[in-house]
């Protein structure tokens, strides 16, 4: 699970705690949010 640090366009950058900062392609992967 990770923190979602900014979205822009389709661009979405996520901080997941073991793996750093990560730019997710929103069109390509679903991101769910969770409470």
């Amino acid at each position: 699970m990770g923190q979602v640090q900014s979205a822009t366009g389709r661009r979405v950058v996520v901080m997941f705690p073991h793996a750093g900062k990560v730019a997710i392609d929103a069109m390509v992967i679903q991101l769910t949010v969770v409470d």
